[in-house]
Order: structure tokens, then sequence, then C-alpha cells
């Protein structure tokens, strides 16, 4: 796998790894949001901001560390 997936302009890449975990999170959103069993447990709104707050939380977490 290459580590940077696209040159944008002077010295932005987009990394391969930043693209991974994008497309992991969106896919387990959109999973989670079409399961059955989410409806009769949180409502979608509160999913959708337990979500970011995760996202939020998992990316600061990361830098911290």
């Amino acid at each position: 796998m290459y580590p940077q997936l696209l040159h944008i302009y002077g010295p932005v890449w987009i990394n391969s790894y930043g693209v991974m975990i994008a497309i992991g999170f969106f896919i387990f959103a959109f999973l989670i949001l079409r399961h059955p069993l989410r409806k009769k447990i949180i409502s979608q709104k509160t999913f959708i901001d337990l979500l970011l707050c995760g996202l939020l939380a998992g990316i600061v977490g990361g830098r911290l560390l």
C-alpha cells in the first residue's frame, strides 16, 4: 500500500491510512443506521450525536497519546 495517495498542493497530501479510517467509519455508521435493533434502542439523532462525539474523542485521544 502506498503511504500517500494524492498530492494536492505544496506540502498537502492525502494519506492512505486516513482514507481507510474514514471509509471504515462511514461503512460502520451506514450499517448501524440501517440495523433494525438500533431503532428500538436509540433514536437516529441521538446515535449520530454519539457517533460524532466518539469520532472527535478518538481523534483528540489519538493525538494526545
